[in-house]
């Protein structure tokens, strides 16, 4: 299912889904999130610190992984149904990921 666009061509985005926050460390790879919800297609993350996310039905993010840097909004696309997750991994220090969920429905 695609995302519903609104008439000034933004996404039309339900922001009311689970809400996880989720404590890293620098210079290592957290546990996960839960899944995702089934309906879940974008998820919203915002970090306390600067890291390094992944995302993947088992994710484990490193060094090398995509770069989020502190208190900074981004929005993903993720595939609803497939028990997507996401993972963090401190760049110099240790901080909290808000994860936040969200569907067009």
């Amino acid at each position: 299912m695609g995302l519903k666009i609104a008439p000034h061509g933004v996404p039309a985005l339900y922001m009311g889904g689970t809400s996880q926050d989720l404590s890293f460390s620098a210079g290592a790879s957290t546990a996960c999130t839960s899944a995702f919800d089934d309906a879940t297609e974008v998820v919203r993350l915002y970090a306390t610190q600067n890291c390094r996310v992944a995302f993947a039905a088992s994710p484990s993010a490193t060094s090398t992984s995509m770069y989020l840097g502190a208190g900074q909004a981004e929005y993903f696309n993720v595939p609803p149904a497939k028990s997507f997750k996401v993972a963090a991994y401190g760049i110099t220090a240790g901080g909290t990921l808000n994860i936040t969920e969200a569907s067009s429905t």
